[in-house]
């Protein structure tokens, strides 16, 4: 859990961050690469904001996963985004452009 001292507020999004949970977001020619790695059955779902135009884009539903890693592609059209896993309502967010 987040502790509210160590709060850290993502710029012009007001999405917090944590750093609880073990993922990894990568931006490779134009392609978002994820991976997810949970120590116990969990709920989660991964979002892309496109923080020039607002759109909120749903990658992959809420679901319950099994513990252990996962690993995701999409392609993303060129942009600026904060990338969302939102794991048992922790965020782990990310920035990251595509070109």
């Amino acid at each position: 859990m987040l502790q509210e001292e160590d709060d850290d507020i993502l710029p012009r999004t007001g999405i917090t961050r944590s750093n609880e949970d073990d993922v990894k977001i990568k931006a490779i020619n134009g392609e978002v690469s994820i991976t997810v790695k949970t120590k116990e059955e969990s709920k989660y779902y991964i979002k892309a904001i496109n923080l020039q135009t607002s759109q909120q884009t749903v990658l992959l539903p809420e679901s319950q996963y099994h513990e252990g890693e996962e690993s995701y592609q999409f392609n993303l059209s060129p942009g600026i985004y904060v990338i969302a896993v939102i794991i048992d309502e922790n965020i782990n967010a990310q920035k990251i452009i595509i070109k």
